[in-house]
């Protein structure tokens, strides 16, 4: 009797300890997609990295934070919040590339419960800056090691299985990226297999159930919703096509939508199709650019095994203040769906590779130009007021290492304005390269065939300059550089050699008549001791000085040679 008493407290006494144990262990982490990813080997889709995950305790959850390559916790918020956290503890570490090093990137997840007991996760980043993603390019999840060698998960728990990739969970914006920020022309062809909607994806924030493409996107946003983590704004995006249930209406009938930025519809399908759950369909969307005019979007849907439909289902047009490049997404909102091969065919485009260097920042010891500007650089491209009225909307969320300013670009069939075919501003780097906003990739022109075309380059204080004749701009971007040779240059002396053989662009016109003369001088010293972002800032070193005045005096009376 006693032996067996004893042998039952033990095994109580060991039950409690295990029940005790199990109380009071550190929160489970888990990280859905290893702790080892890999980031940019193809390029940039958005304008981030997404570290996805699940974060539990029985005893609850007092702080979940995460620290990069050793630098400050930050704080993470755990789901759910109705938006991109969709489940209890659910997280979502968004980082920008521009945060990330060129190779690998330690980011430490730490959970505390409310016992303050502690748990760290480690994920290795690899990160590959400077890739530019294939323009013709097609996934087959059959060969697909996991979905981010081939694409980026921005949002959800997505599976890959038997040739397709899907929602694991149902819920808001479940969204795959693909491609480049820098894509501005393309069609996208995929399979859709519906197997059910989310009954809960009705109402506020959602809205109704969809599912289909977005396109001309490049991530998260604070625009419409500011301060979130993680960043929850949508906008800015060129346009959805999907086929979505009424708003706020479970019972309402689902068509064709094609909805643009700020989300106005452009066309909706009245025509009484519908489409079968268990029945796969073929989605086939494109965008095009109309020089001048916008994006133009057509949407097409198709069972398949059926013959592709000759004509476009519907279309719309975007407005030019809409973004004018950006990625393709896969997107499912609070839908059960099933997504089957991607295949991406670039319309009509050209890259170009572009060097010049302004005369203002330009330092002859380091032979590069200084970025004094980048904590003041503004967002929005700063050309939208006389005399260039450009309307584009080119922002980026941060600004990349070593770029000075913003330029404008210019491409003409001829030498006269009015042969003018295309517009756009980018980002001019410490070494001259004039680059797409993500910092790294040749400037692309979107609508624009391959041809010969004079390429002009325009700043806010400098004069600007045209490439001396017709360049071969093709897909493939080859390097023209302005600074080798006053002759590179349309015109009579158009630049000036800033150092024994290195020519740039003439700074001082501060006004921008196209011509330096003492008002650009009055200019400067109306503004003397101004800080930040100032026109008058000749050498472009954040502070308005007598030495911007003496720039505008060296080059008293020179004007551009830009017909």
């Amino acid at each position: 009797m006693t032996l067996r008493t004893t042998f039952s407290r033990t095994v109580l006494f060991a039950v409690i300890a295990l029940v005790a144990h199990s109380v009071n262990a550190a929160p489970t982490i888990t990280v859905w997609y290893g702790a080892n990813q890999s980031f940019g080997q193809l390029g940039n889709p958005q304008t981030a990295i997404n570290i996805l995950g699940n974060v539990s305790d029985p005893n609850g959850i007092q702080s979940l934070s995460y620290t990069l390559n050793g630098g400050s916790p930050v704080n993470l918020s755990r789901g759910p919040d109705s938006r991109r956290l969709l489940r209890q503890g659910d997280f979502n570490i968004d980082i920008y590339t521009t945060a990330l090093n060129n190779g690998t990137n330690t980011i430490v997840i730490t959970a505390r419960n409310n016992l303050n007991e502690t748990s760290t996760e480690t994920v290795t980043v690899q990160y590959t800056a400077g890739q530019v993603w294939p323009h013709n390019y097609s996934i087959n999840w059959n060969s697909a090691t996991s979905i981010n060698s081939v694409a980026q998960v921005v949002d959800g728990h997505w599976t890959l299985q038997s040739g397709i990739v899907k929602p694991t969970y149902l819920g808001y914006d479940r969204i795959v990226a693909i491609g480049s920020t820098t894509w501005t022309d393309y069609e996208v062809t995929v399979p859709i297999t519906m197997r059910g909607i989310d009954p809960g994806g009705f109402g506020f924030p959602g809205g109704s159930p969809g599912v289909g493409l977005l396109f001309r996107w490049t991530g998260h946003t604070d625009n419409p919703i500011s301060g979130a983590q993680p960043k929850t704004g949508y906008l800015p995006f060129g346009a959805i096509a999907w086929y979505a249930w009424e708003n706020n209406n479970p019972s309402g009938t689902p068509r064709l939508k094609l909805v643009g930025n700020n989300l106005n519809t452009m066309q909706e399908d009245f025509s009484g199709l519908t489409l079968s759950y268990n029945v796969t369909y073929i989605f086939k969307m494109r965008v095009e650019t109309i020089p001048g005019q916008g994006g133009v979007y057509k949407f097409k849907v198709w069972q398949q095994g059926q013959p592709e439909p000759s004509t476009w289902r519907l279309q719309g047009q975007s407005a030019l203040t809409d973004p004018q490049s950006g990625s393709p997404c896969l997107l499912s909102h609070h839908v059960d769906a099933e997504f089957g091969n991607v295949t991406i065919t670039p319309l009509a485009y050209v890259n170009m590779g572009l060097k010049a260097f302004l005369e203002g920042p330009y330092n002859s010891s380091t032979a590069t130009m200084r970025t004094d500007l980048q904590p003041v650089l503004p967002a929005v491209q700063p050309y939208t007021t006389s005399p260039w009225s450009y309307v584009g909307v080119e922002t980026i969320a941060t600004i990349p290492s070593g770029a000075v300013d913003w330029v404008l670009l210019e491409l003409r069939t001829g030498t006269a304005s009015s042969t003018r075919v295309a517009t756009r501003a980018a980002l001019i780097k410490s070494n001259g390269v004039i680059v797409e906003l993500d910092g790294s990739s040749p400037v692309t022109f979107g609508g624009i065939s391959a041809g010969n075309y004079y390429v002009v380059i325009r700043h806010r204080n400098h004069l600007p300059i045209m490439s001396a004749s017709p360049l071969s701009l093709t897909t493939s971007a080859s390097l023209y550089d302005f600074t080798m040779s006053q002759s590179q240059a349309y015109g009579v002396s158009p630049m000036k050699e800033i150092v024994s053989g290195v020519f740039g662009m003439i700074a001082g016109d501060a006004n921008s008549t196209n011509i330096i003369t003492a008002s650009d001088a009055n200019g400067v010293f109306v503004d003397l001791n101004a800080t930040n972002y100032n026109a008058n800032d000749a050498n472009m070193n954040r502070l308005v000085t007598d030495a911007d005045a003496n720039v505008v005096f060296q080059n008293i009376n020179r004007s551009g040679q830009l017909p």
